[in-house]
């Protein structure tokens, strides 16, 4: 009896060193797949420069045709950064944002007022450029062009006119946070 005991505890005990080989197996596969899956999403580069290009038209373009009369900005002293409270672009003068604002007469010929510009003025040739070619590259800024219908007041009289906004972003946002 004593001999069948034995006999059945040595089987017993090379079945139980099987199953945990196969526990480990299983933890392993499980740890390495949990790691990978983080390393994945935590190495994932965010390109905002198109999302922050089109927020900051919207905003620009919604300060300014408030009312759809945009007589403040034909004045000579007129600041588009603390207008629109543009703080961030305004401090940026070497960096990453540009916001230019032309006004158009309504065919889009004539210049009504220009030079309304805030942030890095040198950004305007490399929007030029990148919006000529049409594709999104690394190091070049993500512009967006808009325009908005307003009226403005010349000669004591309304008229009709186009708000034309220009607006670039080489801000990189990096790897997001875990």
């Amino acid at each position: 009896m004593e001999h069948l005991y034995l006999e059945w505890r040595i089987k017993m005990h090379k079945k139980g060193s099987l199953l945990s080989i196969w526990w480990i197996l299983c933890l392993a596969v499980i740890s390495v797949g949990i790691v990978a899956a983080v390393i994945s999403y935590s190495g994932t580069n965010i390109d905002l420069r198109g999302v922050e290009s089109n927020l900051l038209t919207s905003k620009v373009i919604n300060c300014l045709s408030e009312d759809g009369l945009v007589s403040k900005m034909l004045e000579d002293k007129f600041n588009l950064a603390d207008y629109c409270a543009l703080n961030k672009v305004a401090n940026s003068a070497d960096g990453d944002y540009l916001v230019a604002v032309r006004i158009l007469d309504k065919e889009g010929k004539n210049m009504i007022k220009s030079g309304i510009d805030v942030g890095n003025i040198a950004l305007k040739k490399a929007c030029s450029i990148s919006m000529s070619k049409g594709t999104i590259a690394k190091r070049y800024p993500v512009c967006v062009e808009e325009n908005a219908s307003i009226q403005y007041y010349k000669n004591g009289e309304i008229k009709q006119g186009i708000l034309n906004v220009l607006v670039g972003s080489t801000q990189e946002a990096g790897r997001t946070p875990i």
